[in-house]
């Protein structure tokens, strides 16, 4: 019958004000004239809103007794009395309030004739109809309600639209009421059906779509009135939060303790006090697991001090939620400070489930509860229900604690001392809540763990406040090899750990992380797990027992760098990569030695992942290695986004450093490479294309170039923007026409030069000014000439025979004295080869 939904078990209890004791005020006044002014509404919000907002109660919610109105066609609820929803919505929000509603997707209040959202389907066609629908209670009427029928069509558009009207009104929580009176019919305090009893698995079927449908416009279901038959397994799996007790009424104690003490029932309601409701259901409740709803909560209704710490402190125990229905003219002197109970609240907050001693109700072990917090502590609370003083006594072995605890009363605001026997005399209608933790008593603090040392007594933390410890330092990865674990000693032995509550809480997923600390455990191998490589910073508060670790700088943690590129001898295939040397003593420092091409590189951290690992970048696109040092370079650490590479400019021998901590980069040109250019001869070819900046480096949208004469001169003549060029006999990646002098560049003043035929080394003319340009390539002799073109013409090579010469050798360096060879000489723009005799 369970269909699965997900985990929607995974909220707190809401805490929040309800408006049901000022609507359950107008019970008995006629239905349609029945309203509580906007006016009234709004002193209400601003009392929660200032009263209780600061302790957690974030949200306030409708109730019954009040008739709902659909205006303007609406299929749906869109006034409550003579209040728009609208508006009684915006009021609460504006006062920092969330909203949840009264209301029910198996119920319409609209004209029948009213279209379904989306169909063609009348509202009116999801209602009972004898001649197909089979029910448990034909010849009953629905008393009160006017259901749909969930097997019909149309009713899960309606059920759709129900919520996403919600959704858009911004309501968070819906509350369904009379679920027993539809799945039935049946109502133990009536001796006739109530309803016609739609039958069990309509029932389950409607709420899994209302749960599927609540959870996709993130909504929180409240399930009222539910029979809770076969141990609740339709409603514990399709509700947030379901009753288990019968309406508050007036409260007071006999709701919370006396009504038909000790009873219960097998349909709704099972319990007529909250006290039993808690006892008989709390087998189906606990962490990540449906929450128990014990209605509403009347602080005025109770008489005495004990009372009311009673009514709050049961249904904290036992994870439920708290439902304030006094008003702002209502509420008794005082009265609010059992609501705000911080030591208290504070169960809500951690989402803490207690568990009765014993569920038999009556029996002795039902009035002492037990629960343990997130961080390692445990809450006992002693409840006595009955008109006389009771004494109690609790051994902390039967809690399968051992020692002694620190025992603090959580509504006396005071500490009781190391406690291994808790015992107390509790008044009539009153309870005693202690909250028990380990004690950490350390003058000094020592850590442990890998990267660290491992050497109990090792390293000693230091002590910066009572109490209070803190270690700066760096911590690995934690790894499936066991890497990156840290926890602390209060003593130089491994007899006195302090560590977390489980094995592997994470640190460094978010720049800040506070987790529970402990001690209780004499031989654990419990430690934080350090998320990310880096330099951390760890505060180890005894006093609150909780670990405060700051990431201050992350790491690249890698087992291998591997350069890749064309300026590399492996090219751009990953297996070819060319890998790094870590330095031995620093295992985030790698540094590399060899031969670079002119071409780009970037580095890969992951050889088995290659590109879709981790691969580290300059900054910029335009980052060049080449005669220029660069020391310290910072870069890029990154999955996907940019692909930026470093360009190396000059092809030779080379140094280079990386540094994963400070995620920086050295890079050094130790020797220029000597290179020998082909021997001159003519090339016979039919075409020669530019390419470059002019074609988006698209080998096939290479320009064709001319040859406006018979000979062996092709010709570019158009725009150029800023960038590198080169020309190719084939629209092939390859052997080019490259300068021997890489970024010789065209500019204003043009160009005279000699250019050679390679693959490598990557050498381009860098057109330095963009605009209109002639180049002529002459095949015979190899040499290339650029002109600028402007308006009125070429602009000739001026005469440059005042300007200084410079000299290079074959491989393109330049040379600062000259010996017998052969050398290429440039004065301005003018390139030739010259001998030296």
């Amino acid at each position: 019958m369970a269909e699965d939904v997900g985990n929607i078990h995974a909220f707190k209890a809401p805490l929040y004000w309800s408006v049901y004791e000022r609507a359950y005020e107008l019970d008995g006044d006629v239905w349609d004239d029945r309203n509580i002014t906007l006016e009234e509404w709004e002193r209400n919000f601003d009392w929660v809103a200032k009263e209780l907002l600061p302790y957690g109660y974030d949200m306030v919610c409708t109730d019954g007794f009040l008739p709902p109105k659909c205006d303007g066609g609406q299929p749906y609820m869109t006034r409550l009395g003579q209040v728009p929803l609208k508006d009684l919505i915006a009021a609460a929000k504006s006062r920092g309030l969330r909203v949840g509603i009264y209301d029910s997707p198996l119920e319409t209040w609209c004209d029948p004739a009213t279209l379904i959202p989306g169909t063609n389907y009348t509202v009116g066609s999801l209602l009972y109809d004898k001649a197909i629908d089979n029910v448990k209670n034909p010849d009953a009427e629905d008393k009160w309600h006017t259901y749909i029928v969930f097997s019909h069509p149309g009713a899960k558009e309606y059920i759709d639209g129900f919520f996403k009207h919600y959704n858009d009104l911004g309501v968070e929580m819906i509350r369904i009421d009379f679920l027993s009176w539809f799945e039935d019919g049946y109502f133990r305090f009536s001796d006739t059906p109530v309803g016609k009893g739609y039958g069990r698995q309509v029932y389950a079927d409607a709420l899994a779509y209302i749960c599927k449908t609540a959870q996709k416009y993130g909504i929180y279901l409240s399930l009222v009135m539910p029979h809770l038959y076969n141990d609740a397994e339709i409603e514990s799996r399709y509700g947030n939060m379901v009753r288990i007790v019968n309406d508050t009424f007036k409260g007071g104690w006999s709701f919370t303790s006396a009504s038909s003490k000790g009873q219960h029932w097998d349909s709704w309601p099972n319990c007529d006090n909250q006290y039993d409701g808690f006892i008989y259901w709390s087998h189906i409740s606990g962490r990540d697991k449906v929450i128990l709803d014990g209605d509403f909560t009347i602080m005025h209704s109770y008489k005495t001090q004990a009372e009311k710490e009673f009514a709050i402190s049961i249904q904290l125990m036992a994870g439920g939620p708290i439902a304030v229905t006094d008003q702002y003219c209502t509420i008794g002197e005082g009265d609010v400070a059992y609501y705000t109970n911080e030591e208290m609240l504070a169960l809500n907050k951690d989402r803490f489930v207690g568990k009765p001693m014993d569920a038999t109700l009556m029996s002795p072990g039902s009035n002492i509860w037990h629960g343990r917090m997130t961080n390692g502590d445990h809450i006992v609370g002693f409840f006595n229900r009955e008109d006389e003083a009771k004494y109690f006594s609790l051994d902390l072995k039967d809690i399968g604690l051992t020692g002694e605890m620190e025992t603090r009363d959580l509504w006396r605001h005071r500490d009781e001392g190391k406690l291994s026997t808790l015992s107390a005399t509790v008044e009539p209608h009153g309870c005693k809540i202690m909250r028990l933790a380990p004690s950490i008593e350390a003058e000094k603090l020592y850590i442990v763990g890998d990267g660290i040392t491992w050497v109990p007594g090792g390293i000693e933390i230091t002590k910066t406040a009572d109490g209070v410890f803190t270690w700066e330092g760096d911590l690995p990865k934690h790894t499936v090899s066991e890497t990156g674990r840290v926890r602390a000693l209060n003593r130089p032995s491994w007899d006195y750990p302090v560590h977390p509550l489980t094995d592997g809480v994470m640190i460094g997923e978010q720049e800040i992380t506070v987790t529970p600390l402990t001690n209780q455990d004499k031989y654990p191998d419990k430690n934080w797990h350090a998320a990310q490589a880096g330099n951390y910073k760890l505060v180890f508060d005894l006093n609150n027992r909780t670990l405060t670790a700051t990431l201050l700088k992350s790491f690249i943690e890698t087992s291998g760098l591997y350069l890749i590129g064309s300026a590399t001898a492996g090219g751009w295939e990953v297996k070819d990569a060319t890998p790094l040397q870590v330095d031995p003593a620093d295992r985030y420092l790698y540094t590399w030695e060899g031969d670079l091409k002119v071409g780009e590189l970037k580095l890969l951290a992951d050889m088995y992942k290659g590109y879709d690992g981790l691969t580290i970048h300059p900054l910029a696109s335009d980052s060049q290695i080449g005669k220029t040092s660069l020391v310290d370079e910072p870069f890029a650490c990154y999955t996907g986004s940019d692909d930026t590479k470093w360009n190396v400019t000059v092809q030779g021998f080379y140094k280079l450093s990386f540094d994963l901590k400070e995620k920086t980069m050295c890079a050094e040109l130790i020797k220029e490479a000597e290179i020998e250019w082909p021997v001159i001869t003519p090339i016979e070819t039919n075409e020669l294309y530019l390419i470059g900046v002019a074609c988006g480096w698209n080998i096939d949208n290479a320009i064709l170039c001319t040859r406006p004469a018979p000979g062996n001169v092709f010709v570019y003549e158009g725009e150029l923007p800023s960038g590198g060029v080169r020309a190719t006999p084939a629209k092939a990646w390859g052997k080019h026409f490259r300068p021997k002098i890489n970024n010789q560049e065209i500019g204003d003043s043009g160009l005279d030069c000699d250019f050679t035929y390679v693959e490598d080394p990557d050498y381009n003319w860098n057109v330095a000014s963009p605009g209109k340009y002639r180049l002529s390539f002459n095949l015979d002799n190899w040499t290339m000439k650029a002109e600028r073109i402007v308006s009125t013409g070429i602009v000739s090579i001026e005469d440059e025979t005042a300007m200084p010469r410079e000299y290079y050798n074959l491989s393109g360096v330049k040379v600062s004295s000259l010996t017998p060879g052969i050398y290429i000489e440039k004065q301005g723009s003018r390139v030739r080869k010259v001998v030296v005799k």
